[in-house]
């Protein structure tokens, strides 16, 4: 009984959640920058980077593949360095779970996450890399998310900026003659 619950609760949830983005704010246009006409000297990369938006169903990939926001951001120095970082955490928590499971002999993971800390096989050590290990991870997922947006929104603002039409002011007059108001000239 247990089971067919089980599987009628997923199935549910499955059919209800049709869509392949997860968003709790829709929108019925996209806002991203709306322009006439692409420019002839806007290049490839920038173009994919106008056209990025950030969106729950990123937060979620962020998650599993640490550095998806910066990489989607074109920053690979930084989405590298945060791999290697949660790289790193996730092989020091999986060190620290098999060295206790030998010391044990019958220990699931939740139990390790969960009471792994007051165990009282584990030294001073194993506890601060578990504490370590951890902070480290949810660090690197903050980060990505946090930082990894305000890269976005600054390039994908660099770009917008660079290819927006502009308005210049300048006296009006020429030579020794000069004028009391001013011109408007746009930039197109």
């Amino acid at each position: 009984m247990k089971k067919i619950f089980l599987f009628l609760t997923i199935f549910l949830m499955a059919w209800l959640a049709r869509s392949q983005d997860i968003d709790f704010f829709l929108r019925n246009k996209n806002d991203n920058y709306k322009m006439p006409q692409i420019p002839e000297e806007m290049t490839f990369n920038e173009y994919y980077l106008l056209s990025q938006t950030f969106r729950m169903q990123d937060m979620l990939y962020a998650t599993v593949v640490p550095g998806y926001i910066h990489l989607k951001a074109q920053e690979n120095k930084t989405a590298y360095t945060l791999i290697g970082l949660r790289a790193i955490a996730s092989g020091a928590l999986g060190y620290e779970y098999f060295k206790l499971k030998q010391q044990t002999g019958n220990l699931t993971l939740t139990q390790f996450l969960l009471y792994g800390g007051q165990n009282q096989l584990l030294t001073r050590l194993d506890r601060g890399i578990i504490g370590a290990a951890i902070i480290t991870a949810t660090a690197t997922y903050l980060f990505d998310i946090i930082h990894g947006k305000y890269i976005l929104e600054k390039k994908q603002e660099k770009i917008r900026f660079k290819y927006s039409p502009r308005i210049s002011f300048y006296p009006i007059g020429t030579g020794n003659i000069r004028g009391y108001g001013i011109g408007l000239a746009i930039y197109l």
